[in-house]
C-alpha cells in the first residue's frame, strides 16, 4: 500500500514537472511573439514617420512650385499687357504717320516731291550700303581661299624640292655602282619631279598674281567701307532733314489753322 502510494506521488510529480515545462515553453514562445509584434509595431511607426516626413517635404515642394507658377503667370500677364500696350501704341504712331504723310501729300505737292526724293535717296543709299558690304565679305572669303591654296602649293613645292635633293644625292652616290639602265630610270624620276616642281612653281606665281590682285581689291574694298561710313552719315542727315521737313510742315499747318480760325 505504501509502495503504491509512492508510485502515485512520483507520477503526479512527473506530470506536474511536464506541465510546468510546457507552460514555460509556451511562455517563452508567447514572449518571442510579443517581442516580434512589438518590433513590427516599431518598424511600422518608423515607416509611418518616414512617409509623413516625405509627405511634408513633397507638400512643401508642391507649394513652392505652385507659388512659382503663380509668380510666372503674374509676370506673363504683365508682359502680355505691356506687349499689347506697346503694339497698340506703335499702331497709333503708324496710323498718325500715315495720316500726316497723306496730309503733306494732299496739301503741298512740292513738299511731297521732296519727301519722295529724300526717301528714294535713303533707300538707294541703304541698298548700296548692303551691296558693298556683301561684296566685301565675298572678296574676303575669296582671299582666304586663295591664301589657303597658296600655302598648300608652297608645302608641296617644299616637299618636292627635298625629294629632288635626296634623289640627286642618291644619284651621285650610286652613279659608279649601278648600271646605266637603273641610273637612267632614276634620272627619269628626277626629271618628272622637276617637271612637277616647275608646274607647281608656275601655279605659285599665278597664285601670287591673284593674291596681289585680291589685295588691291581689298584696298579698294576698304575705301568702299569708308564710303559706307560717309553714306551712313548722309543717311542720318537726310533722315533728320526729312523729319525736320515734316515738323516744319506741321508747325505751318498749325499756324494756318490758328490764323483761319
Amino acid at each position: 500500500m505504501t509502495s503504491s502510494h509512492l508510485k502515485s506521488d512520483d507520477t503526479l510529480n512527473s506530470t506536474l514537472d511536464s506541465s510546468s515545462t510546457t507552460k514555460q515553453s509556451l511562455d517563452i514562445l508567447t514572449t518571442i511573439e510579443l517581442n516580434q509584434v512589438q518590433q513590427d509595431s516599431n518598424n511600422f511607426e518608423l515607416e509611418k514617420q518616414s512617409l509623413f516626413e516625405e509627405y511634408v517635404s513633397l507638400k512643401k515642394q508642391c507649394d513652392e512650385l505652385i507659388k512659382q507658377k503663380q509668380t510666372m503667370e503674374t509676370r506673363s500677364h504683365i508682359l502680355l499687357n505691356e506687349s499689347h500696350r506697346i503694339i497698340e501704341e506703335k499702331d497709333n504712331e503708324l496710323k498718325h504717320l500715315r495720316e500726316t504723310t497723306n496730309t503733306v501729300l494732299s496739301n503741298n505737292q512740292t513738299d511731297a516731291n521732296e519727301f519722295v526724293k529724300y526717301q528714294r535717296m535713303l533707300n538707294e543709299l541703304k541698298d548700296e550700303n548692303i551691296h558693298l558690304k556683301n561684296e566685301m565679305f565675298s572678296l574676303q572669303n575669296i582671299l582666304e581661299s586663295k591664301e589657303k591654296n597658296e600655302k598648300e602649293y608652297q608645302e608641296q613645292i617644299h616637299r618636292l624640292q627635298l625629294r629632288i635633293t635626296e634623289l640627286e644625292d642618291w644619284n651621285v652616290d650610286c652613279q659608279n655602282n649601278e648600271s646605266s639602265g637603273i641610273i637612267e630610270t632614276k634620272n627619269t624620276k628626277n626629271t618628272n619631279f622637276q617637271s612637277n616642281l616647275d608646274l607647281l612653281t608656275s601655279r605659285n606665281r599665278q597664285l601670287e598674281n591673284d593674291l596681289q590682285r585680291l589685295q588691291l581689291q581689298q584696298r579698294n574694298n576698304q575705301l568702299a567701307l569708308e564710303r559706307l561710313d560717309e553714306y551712313e552719315e548722309t543717311i542720318s542727315q537726310l533722315q533728320e532733314e526729312l523729319n525736320q521737313l515734316n515738323s516744319n510742315k506741321k508747325k505751318q499747318q498749325s499756324i494756318n489753322k490758328n490764323i483761319y480760325s
